[in-house]
């Protein structure tokens, strides 16, 4: 058997300089490559743009819906935005264009990825509506070393993960997801535990990749393998190799053939995570994201801070979906101050390595963390072993060989133990959030080294059946007054804990909750609240947590949202559990009318020529809900006018096409032409030069472009 040993640092490089990025200029790094760059070089950049989607609103008890508003908000303010800063215009009308500038759609963090002439870049740079324009920095995989065969396993063991396979939980039900250098499919141990379908397997290195032809996971270098292996192997080899057995695996890939990533695969990477099959209806996220990579070479920093490189706002919007995110700790030990990015984002559950003592690993980073100062890691598992085969066995590329499995030893080893035991906990407890997991993980940590929390182990060594217990044990929240005074903007909530006065108690988006000794109880008056939750949620340090509605709230849900483009029309219907007694309003629209006949409140709202991406609707009993309007993509991709012959060509494609119509305002309809797969029309009589046309869609989309002249 040809069997890997492979010490792994996934500590990646970023081959460009560090730098710190302005709102609305040109950050130094790109702006010392364009000082230096010829006129028709093109530069990978990512443009973000100046406005955010509120998706802090966007609450819903049942995590499917949640995740749904939430994606459908990210992608109408990316369409709004992207409209806005004239970005395709700028870029190019063409397909051909767009496609050589290798435009992709960054939805998640409100941006785009380009590769574009340094002409483009300041172009953009100078739109009010673009906050910057960063490189697009590059990031090289690690490199890996051959070995002989070793001795069985005996990392599971050590986090008790039998434990929990023998009272029925391996992990059934969840889908685990690995950011890292692919995975391959054909391994035995992994082939039967990939979910499988278009919507489980994202190549990022390709700008054109289609899940309905490329399909099939692969790995040119064996640690994404490796990873997953740890993740949810089965025993195909003659041992037990991965955590959580019973789950479910989709991947993406983020490191081409050369071992490097580039920052916006990485963006479209997390993107791709949160909405897999690009429809914001179907629930096909997965529960756990492991990423076992870091900026290794940069110990002791926050790479947001001193870098235009951030992945902090993806994984902030990631954890409201309900996504927990674990990252490996890194490789930089065994000094303090060693912390690494992104694991050391307050947003990552970080895990350092422990060796079969178990003891921390020499090479495991220390803290504290260098982002917030807070314990890092939060705490460590397997990733070393001291004596002879030094490593943790796993999955290796398989090539058809028989038995083809490595023996690793890093960081990046010890986190997917982490994720694994995250997905057992799921399987037994499936509604816990990514704060109760970590929680769990936390409470129930063997500790190591001095007593208490330290910067060496964090909470100590992760236990999975401890964990399990942990969330049994949950303290119990009560929420026994939570009440909204709208004159003086206040929300005051009082709860109980059953493990009170030794946990923290915190309202969710408000702050922490004051302990009231002689009271018993915990309270606060949270000041400056104009516009209240419909819910409060609490949640404890110990665990528990508890949600309540706001006394005197009526429950809203917003059920139609229609606009006309051509009529510049909004019709928005909606309901209350207290109709008709409540006055509904859409908020900046005005009141809906109650429609006896019909049981629901309707208005049809005028001269709307650029809708919202979302519309509230609030109640006059206090209960409100938010919905986005829903519309096509319209692309205008030619505009050309002849002034000789008096004509205007329109050409024109819509992500609804051919189900819609394409009107050109002011000239008349489009026609839909089914072999070339677009709309055209040429307007004849056209006696001056439109400096713009604007074409929209009955869908409700829309797009703006500049007309060229044809003398």
């Amino acid at each position: 058997m040809f069997i890997r040993s492979i010490v792994t640092f996934m500590a990646l490089v970023v081959l460009a300089g560090v730098s710190s990025s302005h709102a609305g200029m040109i950050d130094p790094n790109l702006e010392n490559r364009l000082r230096a760059a010829g006129p028709n070089e093109r530069i990978p950049v990512i443009v973000t743009f100046s406005e955010k989607a509120d998706i802090e609103g966007l609450k819903a008890k049942d995590k499917r819906v949640r995740r749904s508003r939430i994606i459908r908000s990210l992608k109408q303010r990316h369409e709004e935005s992207a409209r806005k800063s004239s970005v395709v215009d700028i870029v190019g009308k063409t397909r051909a264009d767009r496609r050589e500038a290798g435009m992709r759609p960054l939805w998640l963090i409100n941006g785009v990825a380009l590769k574009v002439r340094p002409h483009v870049i300041r172009a953009l740079a100078a739109k009010p509506s673009v906050n910057s324009v960063r490189l697009d920095q590059t990031i090289q995989a690690p490199s890996v070393n051959v070995a002989v065969d070793a001795l069985p396993e005996w990392n599971l063991a050590a986090i008790h993960a039998p434990d929990l396979w023998s009272i029925g939980h391996t992990g059934e039900g969840v889908v685990i997801a690995c950011v890292d250098t692919g995975v391959d499919v054909d391994h035995p141990d992994l082939v039967t535990r990939w979910r499988g379908g278009s919507n489980s397997w994202f190549d990022a290195n390709d700008p054109e990749f289609n899940p309905l032809v490329n399909n099939l996971p692969y790995d040119l270098d064996g640690h994404g393998t490796g990873v997953m292996g740890i993740l949810v192997g089965g025993n195909e080899g003659g041992t037990d190799i991965g955590v959580a057995p019973g789950a479910k695996w989709i991947a993406a890939k983020i490191f081409n053939a050369d071992g490097e990533a580039l920052e916006s695969e990485i963006h479209a990477a997390f993107q791709w995570l949160l909405d897999p099959d690009g429809d914001p209806e179907t629930d096909d996220a997965p529960d756990i994201i492991n990423n076992s990579w870091g900026y290794g070479q940069n110990p002791d920093v926050c790479i947001e801070e001193i870098d235009s490189i951030s992945f902090r706002s993806d994984l902030q919007v990631l954890k409201q979906a309900g996504i927990a995110v674990v990252f490996s700790a890194g490789n930089n030990g065994p000094s303090p101050y060693t912390s690494q990015s992104p694991a050391n984002y307050p947003e990552s559950f970080s895990v350092g390595a422990s060796d079969e003592s178990p003891l921390v690993a020499n090479f495991s980073s220390r803290g504290p963390s260098a982002c917030d100062g807070g314990v890092f890691p939060h705490v460590v598992a397997p990733g070393v072993r001291t004596a002879y085969p030094y490593g943790i066995k796993t999955a290796d590329l398989y090539l058809g060989a028989p038995n083809a499995y490595a023996y690793y030893a890093g960081t990046s080893f010890s986190a997917p133990h982490a994720a694994g035991a995250m997905a057992l906990l799921l399987s037994a407890f499936p509604n816990l959030t990514p704060y109760q997991l970590e929680t769990a993980m936390k409470v129930s940590a063997v500790d190591l080294g001095p007593a208490g929390l330290d910067n060496e182990s964090g909470h100590g060594l992760m236990n999975a059946m401890g964990a399990f217990a942990a969330v049994q044990n949950f303290d119990h929240v009560t929420i026994t007054a939570a009440i909204f005074d709208p004159a003086a903007e206040t929300l005051m909530v009082i709860a109980t804990s059953t493990a009170q006065p030794n946990v923290t108690l915190t309202g969710e988006g408000f702050g922490d909750l004051e302990w009231k000794s002689w009271k018993e109880f915990y309270r606060k008056t949270f000041t400056g609240v104009t516009d209240p939750p419909q819910t409060v949620t609490v949640v404890s340090s110990g665990g528990g947590s508890a949600t309540v509605t706001l006394p005197g709230m009526d429950t809203v849900s917003l059920t139609g949202l229609t606009y006309d483009p051509q009529a510049r029309a909004l019709t928005v219907i909606a309901t209350s559990s207290d109709q008709p007694n409540v006055t509904l309003t859409a908020e900046g629209l005005g009141t809906l009318e109650w429609k006896s006949w019909k049981e629901f409140y309707r208005n049809t709202f005028y001269g709307i020529a650029d809708p919202p991406v979302e519309v509230t609707v609030s109640s006059s009993g206090g209960g409100s809900d938010t919905a986005a309007v829903p519309r096509d993509t319209v692309s205008i991709t030619g505009l050309s006018y002849d002034a000789e012959a008096r004509t205007l060509m329109v050409i024109a494609t819509s992500t609804d096409q051919p189900d819609v119509t394409l009107s050109a305002e002011g000239f008349g309809a489009l026609e839909w032409k089914s072999w070339l797969n677009l709309y055209r029309k040429t307007f004849a009589g056209v006696d001056t030069l439109p400096g713009s046309v604007r074409v929209v869609s009955s869908g409700g989309g829309s797009d703006e472009g500049i007309v060229s002249s044809q003398q």
